[in-house]
């Protein structure tokens, strides 16, 4: 007991560790429920709306992380595009690593031809990293029966970082299908703590494809059961990920599922559901993990939620993306 480390501390160290050698964004199993941190280009595509996701990554183990995406977004027609607002927070170790971030968008929209969209969008923010280093707990201060016996007296770092960042991305689309490529992390930032920039330092650029398609189970164009295979590749840094499924509607229900690898192995299976019903949309997904990592954190819960501020109005205009339809 005496060299080892308090478990939520030593968790949160590991993971300062690996974020520097191969530093990871947040990412979110219901990625089409927050459409402008997918891809910027995704800015007033829909309507007007407001998007909240909520994810608890290893659910049940101390120290895990916590994701929330906040989002509002809306189409404007005399820009000839979109123009949208994001924050995001993001928390590991029971709150000793922190990073909060605020970013506007604007996305432009050009008519290809009378059934193909496509869109180009420009993303730009700053982020704020925070590191507790007073809630560390090091083995040295642990003894035997008697438990934590005195503070850490090991120096402090700086207690937090505030950094630029940008991105772009493109979207093409019809009223059956989309694609898209988006690249964050631009400048690939460094995120270091300390007065130090080198390899491991850097936040490396995310490069995400997505695409689908939207299939009327009844033949009708405007049918309430459709089914909507998607794809999304992801790759940063040494990291690679795949998620392949699909979404399935009937009238106001939603169901999906979803295999993800993160190269070499397979990671997980997703399930979802959810409900449309009017301006509001509802998603709760559970992943399942299926790698290694099963033994520490089997599960990851994710709560979406989205209201569109549509009109009568803009119900009677040429639809922008609806697929996927949730």
């Amino acid at each position: 007991m005496k060299n080892s480390l308090h478990r939520p501390s030593f968790l949160v160290f590991f993971i300062l560790i690996y974020q520097g050698l191969f530093a990871q964004d947040p990412e979110f199993s219901q990625y089409y429920a927050t459409t402008i941190y997918t891809n910027p280009a995704s800015t007033g595509s829909d309507f007007s709306r407001a998007a909240l996701a909520y994810r608890v990554q290893y659910y049940g183990l101390p120290g895990g992380i916590v994701s929330f995406n906040a989002s509002y977004d809306q189409h404007v027609k005399k820009l000839r595009g979109g123009l949208g607002i994001m924050y995001s927070n993001d928390i590991a170790g029971e709150g000793i690593l922190k990073t909060n971030s605020i970013n506007l968008s604007y996305a432009y929209e050009h008519e290809i031809t009378k059934k193909i969209m496509m869109r180009i969008g420009f993303q730009g923010g700053i982020y704020q990293k925070s590191i507790f280093w007073n809630r560390f707990v090091w083995g040295t201060f642990v003894l035997n029966q008697l438990g934590i016996i005195t503070p850490t007296n090991i120096s402090a770092i700086d207690v937090s970082i505030t950094r630029a960042n940008f991105a772009a991305g493109a979207l093409v689309y019809s009223k059956k299908f989309y694609a898209g490529i988006a690249c964050h992390n631009l400048l690939e930032p460094n995120q270091s703590f300390f007065a130090y920039a080198g390899p491991g330092t850097i936040l490396p650029r995310r490069v995400t494809l997505h695409g689908g398609m939207l299939i009327p189970l009844d033949g009708k164009e405007d049918s309430k059961i459709n089914i909507s295979p998607n794809i999304l590749l992801m790759m940063q840094g040494k990291f690679n990920q795949m998620n392949i499924g699909f979404y399935a509607n009937k009238g106001a229900m939603v169901a999906g599922f979803w295999f993800r690898t993160a190269s070499p192995n397979a990671d997980a299976v997703i399930g979802m559901i959810g409900v449309r019903k009017n301006h509001f949309k509802f998603g709760l997904t559970a992943d399942f993990t299926i790698s290694n990592l099963r033994s520490a954190g089997r599960t990851a819960f994710e709560f979406s939620t989205i209201y569109e501020f549509k009109n009568k109005a803009q119900e009677k205009e040429k639809p922008r993306i609806r697929c996927p339809l949730y």
